[in-house]
């Protein structure tokens, strides 16, 4: 082939080409340009659905330190409501 593309050929150039080609010469190549392309394609969605995955990841590692963080700040109040209740404490 006198270009390789993956989405948007030349028509011109294929016309040059292949104008005087067999018919199976041609169904080979678009065959192969076809597998081309959805390898390419492949390619870009794995690439968009790892950052996607990532994003969803730190949003919920995000709502899991949020959550955590109100929950240890709930025990801690609960806590020091009944140290304050029970009066001080001497350790010593």
């Amino acid at each position: 082939m006198p270009r390789k593309y993956a989405f948007n050929p030349k028509i011109d150039a294929l016309e040059q080409f292949w104008g005087n080609a067999s018919t199976r010469e041609i169904h080979e190549a678009t065959t192969k340009s076809i597998v081309r392309a959805l390898a390419a394609s492949g390619d870009s969605l794995r690439f968009k659905a790892l950052f996607v995955r990532l994003g969803v990841g730190f949003i919920v590692f995000g709502l899991v330190v949020a959550v955590a963080g109100a929950r240890c700040q709930r025990v801690t109040r609960a806590l020091e409501a009944r140290i304050a209740r029970a009066g001080r404490v001497d350790c010593g």
